[in-house]
Formats: C-alpha cells, structure tokens, sequence
C-alpha cells in the first residue's frame, strides 16, 4: 500500500512533464512516431467556467487546460484546417468548423466525436450558440446565415437578406433574437423563432465585423471597418449612440460583465472602455509590451489570450496585467525539413515562422533561430552538422552556428530575389544558391564571399545541389529542365530532356550513379545520371503535384512528398514500384527526409508540423498493392501470377518467380 501511495504521488509530481510528452504522441497518424509541433492557430475559445482553452487549428482542435497551459487532448477528424471553435453555454460540448466545409460536435469532457454536420459553405468562418445550448448558427464567408438543431444535427432554417458575406452574429440573452453584421454595411435583426427579418440598421460607411447585444438585451453595439462603434435601440432599431477615433483601428469589441462599459479592444495594444449610457470615456488600459494580437477573452471578462512571439498563446488577467503563463509549441508552415549529419537534430522552416531545431530522440524543442525573414524556403546541414544554411523570401542567404543559434555569415550583403534552394558541397567549403533570380551563386564558406554566378536557366530555379562527388552542380527550374555543370569552373555540361513541366525537387542515390526528379505534372523520373536518359521510360507519380523527393541511404527507395492530399509515397528503385504511402498531414507535403540510419522519414507540411515516421512498421514488400495494408487482396495477386519467371510485385522474395514462398511470405505478415 505504501509503495502504491509514493507511486501515485510521483505521478502526479511529474505531470506536468507528462502532458508536455503526451502532446506529442496525441492522435498521431498511422506509422507516425511523433509529431513536432502543433500546427498553426486559427481561433481560440474559452470554456464557459475559464478552465479549459480550446484552440482551433490546422491540424485539429487543441484542449488546454487553462491553468497550468498543460495539453489535455487533441481532437482530429476534420479533412482539412479547422477554422474556429466554441464551448457551448453549459461546457459540455464542443463545436468546430472546418475548411472541409463540415461542423464537428465532441463530447467537451472526453473528446468523444458525437457527430459531423455537411454544411454548404464554401467556407466556415464562426458558430455561435444559442443562450439556452439548443441550437446554434454557422457562418461561412455567405451572405445566409444556417440554425441547426444540437441534439439532432437537424438543419431548421437560413436568415437570408444580407447581400454580402455575414462576418459576424450574436443571440439575444433569452435567445429569442439574433443580431447580424455584414460586409454589406448593414446590420440586421432576426427573429429565431420564425426567421423573420425584424429591422434593417443602417449607417456605417464600411463593412461591418462584429455585432452584439448588450447584457441585458435592450441594446446592439456594431464595430465596423469604418472605424466607428455604434449602438442601436433593439425595440425601435435607432441609433443612439456613436463612438469614433480613426486614429486606431479597432479589432474586437465586448462587453465588461456587468454590462456598463463597452470594451474597445485595437491594434496598438490598448483598450478603451466606454459608459455605455453616456458615451463618456472611463477607462484606458495600456496593454503590456509582450501583448500582440488578443484573440480570446474568458466568459467572466478577467483573463485574455495573446498571440505571442513565436506563435505562443499569452494568457494574462485583464484586472491586474498580471500574466499567467505561456503555451509554447505552435507553428505555421513547415517548408522544409532537414536531418543532421548525425541524425539527432532535425531542423525545419516555413512560412511567416521561425527556423526551429528538435531533438529526434525526445521530440523535444532545442532552440529558435530566427531568420529575419517571412519566409525559409530551402535549409540545408553542413558536412560536419555544425552549421546550417537558411535561404528565403527575404532574397538572403544566411548561415548559422547549430549550438548557439547566432548568425555566422550573410553571405549577400544586399537583399536580392526570392531564394528557393541552398545546400553545401561535400567537403562543407562552398553554398551553392538557386531562386527567382534564374541565377546558381557560389558563396565561400568561411569569408561569405561570392565566388562565381552560373548563367544559363531561362526561369526561376527551384533546386541546386552538388553531386556526391562533389565535382558537378545540378539545378533544376520552372523552365522546364535539369542542367548540369561543372563545380569547378561553372560551364555547362549537360540537360536532361523530356521534361513537360516544371522541376521542383531532385534527390542523388548514395553512389551518385542515379538522380530522382519531381514536378507540378505529378510525375517522378529516375535518371542516369551519366548519361542524362531516364532509367525508367515510364514516369512513376501520383495524382498530385510532387513537391520534394529524397533516396534512402541504402538507395533502394525513393520517398515523394505530395501537394494537396498530404500523402508520403514510397517507391522501389528498381522497379519503380509504389511500396507504401503515409497519410497524416492536413493539406501539402513540402518537405521529405530520410534519416542516415534509414529507419525514420521526416516530412514537413502545410499544417505547420513536422511528422517521424517509422519505416519499419509501413515498408514492407508484402504489400503488394501498396495500399497500406496486407490483406488477402495481396495474396490474390499473388495467386493470379503463380508461376510467372518475372521480377514484379508478386515476386515478393525477390527470387525471379512467383511461386509459393511468397505466398507463405504474404501470409505470415498478415
């Protein structure tokens, strides 16, 4: 019993380490060991009782507990980023919407799915309960407004009227009414009940963003683009009230909670709250330095969250400033995603983000670096994996020492164009650059100094990379075409042919001997590269445009990274056979990254996070379909080529015939 009792207390002692863990093995996809990062943030939302935060995002819909900033749960389901997310009235249930055009419903205390409504929006953009929980409205970039029924999912009726997209609406206290703000400059008020239209509230100049009652029902305040806030009569649809300062740009508009002041919220990080009756100003809030954008306030009124740097959520008590704490791990796009020499660090970049460093081991987060840029297109390790190489949108190309994070060399000391593709030489001496300007720059590791510009491609060059060797350059471009040249003096030596679109990614086979291309034609070519003629006359793809290609160690396999429907794809060298695919990301796959060891894939996404993947649960030859799983559709292939002397996909074993060993083969991996 004692032993029990200190266990117990050890637990609890460490859970707070425990939920950091955990948030990285939440919901992971099939043959997913890890997930590193938490994907962007698109909406945040209390619980009504202020314990819980619920943050919609692009991989699913995070619970917090508001607290500690502790993870309690990730809810996944949506097939595409979710865009908001509310608590109802009583905090037993969750709703989300999504871009897949779907509203989700989940159980608030376990997380249990309960079930999906279709919703014909091109768009969802809000849900809003109704007062008493049993209903609630959808918006979604439309001029119509959609009630549904909670217990049932039933759709009951559209608020039609408006003439332009709906951004905003809120129910009457006794939700009997509703209120809605639209880009159509007016603002609107309905009858539940009935869908009647009850008044039309003219007078902003502007498109309207947010509309409320006030808590006692009797009033409507409206905020619009027009910098102006405006309050209404709801019994005679008057404007009584008018609150104007152009001089800042108002983002959010509440109510304190008891009604008597209406609160401005801006964006120099200031709020301004107003006597609701007279109009007179009563209070100015300064909001600390560490404030950036509010996106939530608690139901009481006496906490927010912040968008803080480094895509954290700043929780803080809007009496006091005080702040609570911090919740760290969000991220936007992943662009890239690069394993060290080693194969303990992994780093990786995107859009608007910073250059993040984690730990493969633990999945724990090293360090930032920041790039001064808003975007990191290409990033690549040194030789020795103490440096690495960032290029961007920014036009420079920066090096950066892997242990302290600093800034080693710019190696451009003006900004120039976008900068798409980076990597070292062999030996780690030389960066060689490709990007929008359709120029291959050489740069010297140690000075920074530029050593020679390469001419020739006729668009935009989206990757370069040495040879293994280290005595060619190979570029690709949107002009349709890979180039070879040699390392030393920059002359051109060679073009591929018979490309139809343009080249997106390459990869080197670890002898050098064979290159594997990628293109927005969904295709990928396996080259000699000797002779410059594709090993395979008939491209190997998928349905989607291919962004990046990487080669095992060992050279047998090629892994593709797809746009849109967020597939890694596996292939056999050799024979050009589909071996596998990996789902898991929400939207594109950027990046993709074998490990020296082989054992693990890195693949960075358009959802802002960066998937591991075991390749020892998902590579397997007995797959014979490549559908994912081995079942008795692979046996029947089998069958159907018994006794073939070919070396295809039913030729499991490798031995030059079909026969029975496969059979056996197939059926033990069952």
């Amino acid at each position: 019993m004692k032993f029990k009792l200190i266990l117990i207390l050890t637990i609890l002692a460490l859970s707070p380490s425990i939920y950091a863990e955990t948030s990285r093995y939440l919901n992971l996809p099939e043959s997913a060991k890890m997930r590193l990062g938490k994907g962007k943030i698109n909406h945040i939302a209390f619980s009504p009782t202020g314990e819980r935060l619920a943050v919609a995002s692009s991989v699913g819909i995070w619970i917090y507990d508001a607290q500690t900033g502790d993870v309690l749960d990730l809810l996944t389901g949506h097939k595409d980023t979710v865009n908001t997310v509310t608590f109802s009235p009583d905090g037993k249930t969750i709703a989300s919407g999504s871009s897949d055009r779907t509203v989700r419903l989940w159980n608030a205390d376990t997380g249990q799915y309960q079930y999906t409504i279709n919703v014909n929006f091109r768009w969802i953009t809000d849900i809003v309960f109704s007062p008493d929980g049993k209903t609630f409205v959808v918006l979604g970039r439309q001029d119509a407004i959609s009630l549904w029924r909670v217990e049932t999912g039933e759709h009951i009726r559209y608020f039609e009227g408006h003439t332009y997209d709906v951004n905003s609406v809120a129910f009457r206290p006794d939700g009997k009414l509703l209120v809605s703000g639209s880009g159509d400059r007016t603002v609107r008020l309905w009858n539940v009940e009935t869908g009647e239209l009850i008044h039309t509230l003219s007078g902003h100049s502007d498109r309207i963003y947010n509309v409320m009652f006030s808590p006692d029902g009797k009033m409507i305040a409206s905020m619009s683009q027009d910098d102006t806030i405006r309050i209404w009569d709801v019994d005679s649809g008057q404007q009584i009230q008018i609150f104007a300062d152009e001089s800042d740009s108002t983002i959010r508009i509440t109510y304190n909670p008891d009604g008597s002041q209406l609160v401005r919220v801006v964006e120099q990080k200031t709020i301004f709250m107003w006597d609701e009756e007279t109009g007179e100003h009563a209070r100015t809030i300064i909001l600390p330095e560490g404030v950036h954008r509010i996106l939530a306030f608690s139901y009481d009124g006496k906490t927010f969250a912040d968008l803080g740097d480094n895509y954290s959520i700043q929780l803080w008590r809007l009496d006091t400033l005080e702040h609570v704490h911090t919740i760290t791990g969000h991220t936007w796009h992943a662009n890239s995603v690069v394993f060290s020499p080693d194969g303990k660090t992994a780093v990786s970049g995107g859009y608007n983000d910073y250059i993040r460093l984690w730990d493969v081991e633990t999945g724990e987060f090293i360090r930032t670096i920041s790039d001064f840029t808003l975007s990191t297109y290409s990033l690549a390790f040194s030789p020795d994996g103490r440096t690495v190489v960032t290029g961007g949108d920014s036009g420079f190309i920066r090096v950066w020492d892997v242990e302290t994070g600093e800034l080693t060399h710019t190696l451009n000391e003006y900004s120039r164009p976008k900068v798409y593709s980076v990597a070292f030489s062999p030996i780690g001496k030389t960066i060689v650059s490709g990007g929008e300007s359709k120029t291959i720059n050489l740069w010297d590791v140690e000075t920074g100094e530029h050593i020679r510009a390469i001419i020739g491609h006729e668009d935009e060059i989206s990757s370069v990379e040495y040879s293994p060797d280290g005595r060619k350059i190979v570029s690709g471009s949107k002009d349709q075409t890979i180039r070879i040249w040699d390392a030393v003096t920059g002359e051109h030596i060679q073009t591929f042919a018979e490309l139809v679109s343009a080249v997106l990614s390459f990869a080197f086979s670890p002898d050098g001997k064979t290159l594997v291309s990628s293109s927005t034609d969904g295709q990928i070519r396996i080259w000699d590269f000797e002779t410059g003629e594709q090993r395979l006359r008939t491209p190997i793809g998928q349905p989607f445009q291919v962004n990046s290609v990487a080669f095992s160690p060992d050279g047998r396999t090629i892994a593709s990274g797809a746009n849109t429907d967020g597939t890694i794809r596996l292939w056999e060298v050799e024979t050009g056979r589909h071996l596998n695919i990996l789902t898991g990301h929400v939207g594109d796959v950027n990046s993709v990254a074998f490990s020296p060891d082989g054992r693990t894939i890195a693949s960075g996404g358009s959802d802002g996070t960066v998937l591991l993947w075991d390749l020892e649960l998902r590579q397997q030859k007995e797959d014979v379909n490549g559908d994912g799983v081995v079942d008795v559709l692979d046996l029947t292939i089998i069958a159907s080529g018994f006794g073939k002397q070919d070396t295809n996909a039913a030729d499991v074993n490798g031995d030059g015939t079909v026969d029975i060993l496969d059979l056996v083969q197939v059926a033990s991996a069952f």
